[in-house]
């Protein structure tokens, strides 16, 4: 009787962490979905939501989780915190991995935002020998494309800008260049 009664109980204390770990999934994935549509508030709130399921059971966070508070910092303009946070990332992943990917792609955005082109291309660089996905490399590629057009830029190369810009295929970063040419490493938005 009391064999069945412990059987029973770490059953359902083993359903209850799967529960949690899906939740904390759940959230990470609204606050991902929150950070691409633009909604920085709506992304802390699901990031502060897995944070506490984190701190309140076996769970844990996880390397998504910091990755998604890092871009959220980008995103808010807190610099430093984001370089913070991607290089604790990257200091405990393995070269070539793709969370060294992640964390070198939110780094050489920092650096773009802070106008340090020459940081940024490293990182990038770095970032896209890395990543595998089409997808990936195109975001890359256009990253790099923005870089190297704002490099040209402030060099006062204005039709070598133009040609690294046309070659975004991202047509949100193409209208944010357009609009904002001359303020474009503080006001393209990143994602």
């Amino acid at each position: 009787m009391k064999r069945t009664a412990i059987i029973v109980a770490l059953a359902m204390a083993g359903m209850l962490m799967g529960c949690q770990d899906q939740e904390y999934d759940v959230q990470i994935r609204q606050a991902h979905e929150a950070l691409v549509t633009g909604f920085p508030e709506l992304a802390d709130h699901h990031l502060e939501k897995a944070e506490a399921l984190a701190d309140d059971s076996r769970v844990g966070s996880t390397v998504d989780g910091e990755l998604l508070r890092a871009e959220l910092k980008l995103q808010q303009g807190h610099f430093e915190a984001a370089t913070q946070l991607a290089g604790q990332v990257a200091a405990k992943s393995s070269p070539g991995s793709i969370n060294m990917a992640r964390a070198n792609e939110i780094l050489g955005k920092v650096a773009i935002r802070q106008g340090k082109l020459d940081a940024a291309t490293e990182y990038l660089t770095r970032a896209q020998k890395s990543f595998m996905s089409p997808a990936d490399q195109y975001r890359l590629k256009d990253l790099l494309n923005i870089v190297n057009g704002l490099s040209a830029y402030s060099q006062g190369r204005t039709r070598l800008a133009q040609k690294h810009w046309d070659k975004i295929t991202n047509e949100q970063l193409k209208i944010d260049l357009t609009t904002t040419t001359s303020t474009a490493s503080k006001t393209v938005i990143l994602q």
